[in-house]
């Protein structure tokens, strides 16, 4: 049913999780349409439905590192959770980063743990997987240039503040939304700037070329059009 749904892309979720309620989301309504075809499924739905309770998050402790193979860390995590008296079997999910030795489909430490118990589903951490989207993204679209003085002299300021051309950050998406940002709220500046560098000639020959290159790529309606769309989508992730 899950993957009916998501495949399709319907959200799940809907304005309240009440079984019966028109407002309930896909998920929930999809189940009560079935109930009427499966017994078992009527028969959850009626003893476990809108019964309240609270989920609870709950700290267990730091643990030495033992090593980056997957099948050492999830020896030490089936330790850990048999030292404290809590059966794996009981568990329904699992989350990590996406690091080969985490996430890997053979060796990873989900894969090592389903083998003792098929029912942890493994979800990839979703804030590191939305961190490689933005970054990953970006690089083909990438209209960055030289921090010129003559360029950032004239940028204006965004929210009081000072602001200069920056390279694209490797690793960290806020950083790429406010390189991006100055890039998007500074363009007609970056270009009136840059056709100066590429006239004057008292600068290097390589400089000149280097600035009619950006030139060329900026008015062109490909670059354009991604910064203004990424400028928004980045705001969102920032």
């Amino acid at each position: 049913m899950l993957r009916y749904l998501c495949e399709r892309g319907l959200a799940l979720r809907g304005d309240n999780e009440n079984v019966g309620n028109q407002q309930n989301g896909n998920f929930l309504a999809t189940l009560e349409y079935l109930s009427k075809f499966d017994p078992f499924i009527a028969k959850h739905l009626n003893e476990k439905s809108n019964k309240g309770g609270e989920v609870h998050e709950r700290f267990i402790c730091f643990e030495p590192a033992v090593g980056h193979s997957g099948k050492n860390i999830a020896q030490a995590i089936l330790k850990k959770l048999e030292e404290f008296d809590l059966n794996i079997l009981d568990a329904r999910g699992q989350s990590y980063d996406n690091a080969s030795n985490m996430s890997g489909k053979f060796e990873g430490v989900q894969a090592h743990l389903k083998k003792s118990n098929k029912y942890m589903d493994f979800i990839p951490c979703t804030a590191h997987s939305l961190n490689l989207v933005g970054n990953n993204a970006l690089e083909n679209c990438s209209a960055s240039t030289y921090r010129w003085e003559t360029v950032c002299g004239d940028l204006k300021s965004i929210d009081g503040r000072t602001v200069a051309l920056k390279s694209l950050s490797e690793t960290r998406w806020s950083a790429r939304a406010h390189s991006t940002k100055v890039l998007c709220e500074n363009y007609d500046t970056i270009l009136s700037r840059l056709k100066y560098l590429s006239e004057n000639m008292e600068v290097n020959k390589d400089t000149r070329n280097e600035a009619q290159n950006i030139i060329k790529k900026m008015t062109s309606l490909d670059i354009a059009f991604m910064t203004v769309l990424w400028n928004r989508v980045l705001e969102r992730f920032d």
